[in-house]
């Protein structure tokens, strides 16, 4: 698995269509409703490589992740490790949300972020988190 990944330099693209036709599932007011919306915002995960005339190329995931249909965790009141992380992952989406605002239709941008691959536990363990204030996206 190693060597697929090898060689290849591993980014986060943000990627935007006016043609888009994938939706995004948006809650309704009653149980069961909902509404669907072209989502103009997207974050693709993958890799850069390139092709055979020597032109980079990204290679994304099948599903990305549509930011039109994400809301921020709510922040707790009371002070805990917990409300600097909401807090630290608020300002990471304020700051998302602002970089694809800024783009111009059917523009993209490759981005800083971090992918992280997980396999659930049965029992969740807990630890110590350090946070770091300062992250730039670009």
């Amino acid at each position: 698995m190693g060597d697929l990944i090898s060689g290849f330099e591993q980014v986060v693209g943000s990627e935007t269509s006016e043609k888009s036709t994938e939706v995004t599932r948006k809650s309704g007011k009653g149980q069961g409703s909902e509404e669907f919306q072209k989502a103009e915002f997207w974050v693709n995960v993958g890799v850069t490589s390139k092709n055979a005339d020597g032109e980079e190329v990204f290679l994304s995931l099948p599903k990305g992740i549509a930011l039109d249909g994400l809301k921020a965790k709510p922040v707790p009141n009371k002070a805990s490790p917990f409300q600097a992380i909401r807090e630290s992952e608020a300002a990471l989406f304020d700051q998302l949300m602002k970089l694809a605002h800024s783009l111009k239709p059917g523009e993209v941008k490759n981005l800083k972020l971090s992918v992280q691959l997980r396999r659930t536990n049965e029992k969740e363990e807990t630890g110590t988190l350090l946070l770091s204030k300062g992250f730039s996206l670009v």
